[in-house]
Parts: structure tokens; sequence; C-alpha cells
């Protein structure tokens, strides 16, 4: 008779973790926050001045940290959907689509193709396409999108628990990040069981701290 293997999650192993008694961090780092950024459910925020950034109430849904490691510009995504969203409400897109434009405008090339950049990048974060924009054209610029960021400035990490959807990140790295020629770490992968879970990212710090209720812990990451 043939036994089954159960496939074990490898999960990211933390830098540092500290316990806590009960359900919520009453202290540590997610106390202490007192200015810091919000994301709801289904929204994206920027921070342009090393706030920390903060999303609670994560399962099924999972996370993206966005980061210029020129300048601590980021933003964090609490990703609801199979998509980045992109309409009137939630903005996600424009937010990737706005720091994808300051790292181009901070680049040393002529404005006449900064301004060229500008148009399709606002295109691209809008999942549209120019005119007269076939393969060969999309692939000309991925490929110069990855040469402008060839340092890694830009860089995004997926953070996922035990049952969020995080294999949908195929299709937000496909038709956004990899074509924005975005540096895609490696994911974080989280033990959470099916208990919401929380995430804290401090651009100063460059540190992402993830609240595991079903541990009763805080992970702490470099990122």
């Amino acid at each position: 008779m043939k036994t089954e293997t159960i496939k074990k999650t490898k999960y990211t192993k933390p830098e540092s973790e500290t316990s806590y008694p009960g359900q919520h961090p009453k202290i540590l780092e997610f106390d202490r926050l007192k200015d810091y950024i919000r994301v709801g459910q289904g929204y994206g925020e920027i921070s342009w001045n090393e706030k920390p950034l903060e999303s609670e109430g994560f399962a099924r849904c999972f996370g993206i940290i966005l980061k210029n490691n020129g300048n601590l510009e980021s933003a964090l995504f609490h990703v609801d959907d199979i998509d980045l969203r992109n309409d009137s409400y939630h903005h996600q897109t424009r937010v990737v689509e706005e720091l994808m434009r300051n790292h181009i405008y901070r680049s040393i090339i002529s404005n006449k193709e900064k301004n060229e950049l500008f148009e399709t990048i606002q295109y691209i974060c809008e999942y549209k396409c120019p005119s007269n924009y076939g393969k060969m054209e999309r692939e000309e610029f991925q490929e110069r999108m990855e040469e402008l960021n060839k340092n890694k400035i830009i860089q995004a990490r997926f953070i996922g628990g035990d049952i969020s959807r995080i294999h949908c990140k195929s299709r937000i790295k496909g038709s956004l990040f990899n074509l924005l020629g975005i540096h895609v770490k490696r994911d974080l992968l989280i033990d959470t069981g099916d208990i919401h879970w929380d995430i804290l990212y401090k651009p100063s710090e460059k540190n992402i701290y993830i609240n595991s209720r079903k541990q009763s812990k805080v992970l702490k990451f470099k990122f």
C-alpha cells in the first residue's frame, strides 16, 4: 500500500523573535507606535518620510512591501484580490506608479526619455497598453527598466501566511513588477495557521515585523 507524503511548508526563519502573553503584543514594536501610517484591506500607502507602515487582519490576504533603497520611500499593500487594485477607491497601482515615477525622475537620463517612460509606466499601472505597443516594444521597455534598476534600488517582497492566496503573486509579478524592472526578493512565508496576523514595516530600520497571533510572537526580518 502506497503511503502519501505530506509536504510541510518551509517557513522563513526570522532574524529574531519575541514571545508575548495573550493574543495581542502589548509590548514590543506594535505597541510603541505613535506616528505611523495604517493600511486598510485592499489598499496601499506610501511612506515618504520614513514613517512606519502597518496593516492588520491578514488571513487569506497577503502583503507586499515595495521600497526604494536610495531614499527609503516605501509602500505597503494589503492585497485581497488576484491583482493590485486599480479602481476609484483603492488606488493600489497608482502607489506603484508614484514610486516608479520618482525613481525615473532621479535617474540620469534625458528629459525626453523620462517623459516617454512616465507615459508608459502610467499605461502599465492602469493595466493598459499604449497605441503601437507590441511585443517588441514591451520587451524593449522591460529591458530598459531593468537596466535603470540594475543596482536593485527598487525592490519588492511578498509576505504570506498559511492560508494566504500568495500563489496569485504570479499575476502581479508578470503584469506589473517584472515589466517595471522591479527586483523581487524571496517571499516571506509565516507560520500563522488560520488565525489573523499583522505586518509592520519600519523604513528607517529596514525591518519587517510580523505579529503571528497563532504563535503569540513578533518575528523580525530584514528587508
